[in-house]
């Protein structure tokens, strides 16, 4: 993971960097930002999308339009980019980190903000062939963190209650969350 300012920032610094950078591109109370946020349905993500929206009209006075898709409609809306702003998510579909930074590569079917950079392109490229491609997903990262195609806000969660006698490899740095029973044993107490 890269290291970047704005990671040490408290929630007050980042807020005022927020304001800076927006009135540098012409907003603030005077002439507020205007933008439409679309979400599929679920309670869940409407939850997201609604404190999202109030969190940047209080603290940045961004007017914040919500707009709730079913889910083919939401797809289609997404993927002809007709939107400003818009709710995705992702789950890791096998363990290596290009399950998430294949998501930026400007060809990728999932790209639907059709971010572009060369540079991400060619280092994803270049990975696919290394011994250690981690060299590169850091610069990767580092890329995607100055150049902010996405704005990741959290990151799915899971509880586990596992008995302190069960011994094993539970996957817990393992993306996908597979777990075979032949890894795991219990122990008498």
């Amino acid at each position: 993971m890269p290291a970047v300012d704005y990671a040490g920032w408290s929630q007050d610094e980042r807020n005022a960097k927020a304001v800076e950078l927006m009135a540098e591109a012409g907003y603030g109370k005077d002439s507020p930002l205007d933008i439409t946020l679309i979400y599929n349905t679920s309670e869940a993500h409407k939850k997201v999308a609604l404190a999202v929206s109030q969190m940047w009209k209080q603290n940045l006075g961004v007017n914040v339009t919500l707009e709730n898709q079913e889910w083919k409609t939401f797809l289609n809306t997404r993927g002809e980019q007709n939107y400003e702003i818009a709710r995705a998510g992702w789950c890791g579909d096998y363990n290596e980190a290009s399950t998430f930074l294949d998501l930026v590569q400007s060809g990728s079917g999932y790209n639907d903000a059709k971010y572009a950079n060369d540079m991400v392109d060619g280092l994803l490229a270049d990975a696919k062939t290394m011994d250690n491609p981690q060299p590169n997903y850091t610069k990767v990262e580092e890329i995607i963190a100055a150049d902010m195609p996405i704005i990741p806000i959290y990151h799915y969660a899971g509880s586990f209650m596992i008995k302190p006698e069960l011994i094993g490899s539970w996957p817990v740095e393992n993306v996908e969350q597979n777990w075979y029973s032949k890894d795991l044993y219990k122990v008498a107490k």
